[in-house]
């Protein structure tokens, strides 16, 4: 006869067995892919006070992704450009909104077991995360109609690379910080993922150009709406929302890949944060106005702000395990019609074409003192590290 002990150990042991059935009967019906991601700039983002925690959260990445996803359906499938109205409907469909649950749960979890109290451990600075980080996306238990899933599912996980690679999440994000490349992806066998592990490659080979066109035409050729093709391409100066980048374009404002010297490879967000400085624009010859327009401080009175109409990223080679720099890349999301009667059509272009000058930027001696600053900053960041690791805090 079993003891009260035994009966007890029996009991948990059935418990268990059937929890770990469930979680397994869970990752085999439900994980559609998981994919590990580096780091490729420092991240800053968390809480609402503005600490920096371990890994991005699943909020965090959706959310942006969220965004991006939206001047995409704005290119090529809105019939109205004069509000979000469209884009949210379609990107709720799948993503959910207060009213629906969304078609897909998203996890982020790190390579490795660490020390919770370190990774919950808050900074008020950017950090490298050393790890790779793993997500992994489900379709949720609440939507068993796997056609649903299969419609979506390509669009969301295509977007979700590019805004990680390209867009990135947190502060700072349009100015650098915050992108993180894949280096693995895995698929479920009833989830082939060709086109998105296509991406994924153009990504690690720093093709950021087709990479973004191999992601225009999963959108466009995945999308359940009959009214989105790529030869309709709404026009960014009729436009009150942002549009996705063009990858040409004959006004001269489109994605452009500018080259770099060798020694911004180890701080490329410091290279570009004294490109942008506003003393370094200034001696560029940009007016108050239009460094407002570059910023985003500036939009029709009864519409709320956004941020610069400008993302300017590095981009890697990661291939054969190594990072190399590429270039720094300037990806326009335009929407003249936001800025109406305020930064007009030749703002933009001379905005444009003094930051994509990164020859001429460069010998500005706002430029060379920003450098300057930063290194000096860093070095003294590093030292402070050193005497901390010393005294054996």
């Amino acid at each position: 006869m079993l003891t009260n002990n035994e009966n007890n150990a029996e009991f948990v042991k059935k418990v268990r067995d059937a929890l770990n059935c469930g979680s397994n009967l869970y990752e085999k019906e439900r994980k559609i892919a998981e994919i590990t991601f580096t780091s490729i700039t420092p991240w800053w983002g968390g809480d609402a006070e503005g600490n920096t925690r371990g890994i991005p959260t699943p909020d965090t990445i959706v959310g942006k992704t969220r965004w991006f996803l939206r001047t995409v359906y704005n290119t090529f499938c809105a019939s109205k450009l004069d509000s979000y109205e469209e884009s949210f409907k379609f990107v709720n469909n799948f993503l959910g909104s207060n009213s629906k649950a969304s078609l897909f749960i998203v996890e982020v979890s790190q390579t490795e077991k660490k020390d919770a109290t370190k990774f919950y451990k808050k900074v008020k600075s950017p950090i490298f995360i050393k790890d790779n980080f793993i997500v992994k996306i489900y379709q949720t238990f609440a939507y068993p109609e796997k056609d649903e899933v299969a419609k979506f599912k390509d669009i969301f996980i295509g977007g979700l690379l590019i805004t990680l690679a390209y867009i990135g999440i947190g502060k700072g994000a349009n100015r650098g910080y915050g992108r993180f490349y894949p280096v693995e992806i895995v698929y479920n066998e009833s989830s082939e993922g060709s086109s998105v592990k296509e991406i994924a490659k153009k990504i690690q080979s720093g093709s950021i150009r087709e990479a973004f066109e191999t992601y225009y035409d999963l959108f466009v050729d995945n999308n359940p709406e009959d009214k989105c093709s790529k030869d309709k391409r709404n026009d960014w100066r009729k436009s009150s929302v942002p549009l996705a980048p063009r990858l040409e374009d004959k006004y001269g404002i489109s994605l452009k890949i500018v080259t770099v010297y060798n020694e911004v490879a180890k701080f490329p967000v410091d290279f570009i944060k004294c490109i942008v400085n506003k003393k370094t624009l200034e001696e560029s010859r940009l007016n108050e106005r239009e460094i407002a327009c570059l910023e985003g401080k500036i939009v029709k009175s009864d519409e709320r702000g956004r941020i610069s109409f400008l993302d300017i990223t590095p981009i890697y080679n990661i291939n054969n395990n190594r990072k190399q720099l590429y270039g720094i890349a300037f990806i326009p999301f335009l929407s003249l019609e936001d800025y109406n009667n305020i930064c007009f059509e030749q703002y933009f272009k001379k905005i444009f074409d003094v930051l994509t000058n990164i020859g001429d930027l460069t010998k500005k001696e706002a430029f060379r003192e920003c450098i300057k600053k930063s290194e000096s900053r860093r070095k003294k960041s590093h030292q402070k590290y050193k005497d901390k690791k010393r005294r054996g805090h």
